[in-house]
């Protein structure tokens, strides 16, 4: 089954990566939207296995967005990932507690992202609580 993943991310090279690395799966159909206003709308209205998300959008920051999928029905058990390159153990806390399901950090490793990207399309989908 095509597996159909959104991507929150205003840089076009990291859209770029994220495109090749996504075509290795296979069956993934990648989605961008440049900002959070944009990938809110996409995910609310059109059908995501996974939403992958970079934690400073040019209207606001990633966590915002998660909150504001966990808090929605129709987005509520929606998988997401952080990609970002802020480690700070604090924001990785902050954003695994605003709904993340896993936080990858850039530069990434293109193995581990595939890892965790299997591991969360092959999960039953389950709601977030918040």
């Amino acid at each position: 089954m095509t597996a159909r993943v959104l991507y929150l991310d205003d840089n076009p090279s990291n859209v770029k990566l994220m495109r090749m690395v996504m075509s290795m799966r296979g069956d993934t159909v990648l989605s961008v939207a440049a900002d959070g206003a944009h990938g809110l709308a996409r995910a609310r209205s059109e059908p995501f296995d996974l939403v992958l998300v970079d934690l400073y959008l040019p209207d606001g920051r990633g966590d915002e967005v998660l909150r504001q999928l966990r808090s929605h029905e129709s987005t509520a058990a929606l998988p997401a990932v952080v990609v970002s390159a802020e480690d700070d153990a604090t924001v990785v806390q902050q954003a695994m507690q605003a709904g993340a399901d896993a936080y990858i950090t850039k530069p990434f490793d293109v193995a581990e992202l595939l890892e965790v990207v299997d591991g969360l399309l092959a999960q039953p989908v389950q709601p977030k609580s918040s």
